[in-house]
């Protein structure tokens, strides 16, 4: 394989420098002349939205498949739909809406469990976290934030407008994002 100065290639495992533990099948190189300056994995950190739909189900099974194969840490991530009234708070009732919000939150915390005890069953690393916003703006700040180099997303998720092929959160995320997007059908 002919190599060029700083060049990156891509090149299979077995002619791969690598630390200790084999992390993919095939690995980035950097190369400089005949000495590798740096070698990355595709994916080291990868967030996944869930919602309790199936379609997001099917986007953390895909998330976690990736997150073993890559041996990279998955950020397992629920937003809690705040939703913005054209109304003041004395109008809305401040107590019927601190009530909804706790709901949501204790809803959103048995999805986020679920997601949990399905990572663990997998095997893989992960760490979970409950926001509350507009979800695709959150999805996309974590991703941001979270410094990830995968955001996984279902298609369609439990949002109230179900009449668009792809859902607007998936559209938005995908549109919006600084990283790749795998968007689950």
């Amino acid at each position: 394989m002919l190599r060029a100065q700083g060049t990156l290639e891509k090149r299979p495992l077995t002619q791969a420098r690598w630390p200790s533990r084999l992390l993919c099948s095939l690995e980035y190189v950097i190369a400089n002349g005949p000495h590798t300056i740096h070698s990355t994995v595709m994916f080291e950190r990868i967030l996944v939205a869930v919602d309790g739909s199936p379609f997001a189900e099917r986007a953390l099974a895909c998330a976690v498949d990736i997150a073993k194969k890559y041996a990279a840490r998955l950020i397992i991530l629920h937003v809690v739909l705040r939703r913005f009234y054209a109304v003041t708070p004395s109008e809305a009732g401040v107590l019927a809406t601190t009530v909804y919000v706790k709901e949501m939150e204790a809803e959103g915390q048995e999805i986020i469990k679920k997601a949990e005890e399905y990572a663990k069953i997998a095997g893989v690393s992960y760490e979970c976290k409950l926001v509350q916003g507009v979800p695709a703006d959150e999805i996309v700040k974590s991703g941001r934030t979270e410094k990830v180099d995968l955001i996984v997303v279902g298609s369609r998720g439990l949002s109230e407008v179900r009449g668009f092929l792809l859902g607007s959160v998936s559209d938005k995320v995908s549109h919006h994002a600084k990283c790749p997007t795998l968007i689950v059908k």
